[in-house]
């Protein structure tokens, strides 16, 4: 962001903090098929569009999971992973 503290997604109730280290979701910006690492067993990870609709969601079975949004329009969209514990990541993504 171009300004400490500013916050994009506030109007979307989805506030980006920043990406956990143990998380890594690649290549971002890309072109739809994105990786993401550092997950745990059962954890949820759920995609939105920047209306804050829900486009997709995943129950992770390994600790790499791939989410294919290649058919969406491009623009950003916003990731949420949630574990046992509750939120684990949220950040954002680039469809190009």
């Amino acid at each position: 962001y171009p300004y400490p503290g500013y916050n994009v997604c506030s109007s979307l109730g989805i506030t980006e903090t920043e990406y956990d280290p143990e998380i890594d979701v690649y290549p971002n910006p890309g072109s739809g098929v994105y990786t993401i690492n550092g997950l745990k067993a059962a954890d949820l990870v759920e995609i939105y569009d920047v209306n804050g609709k829900l486009i997709q969601s995943v129950i992770a079975a390994t600790t790499v999971e791939s989410i294919d949004i290649s058919t969406k329009y491009k623009g950003i969209y916003f990731y949420r992973i949630t574990n046992k514990k509750g939120e684990a990541a949220r950040g954002k993504i680039i469809l190009q």
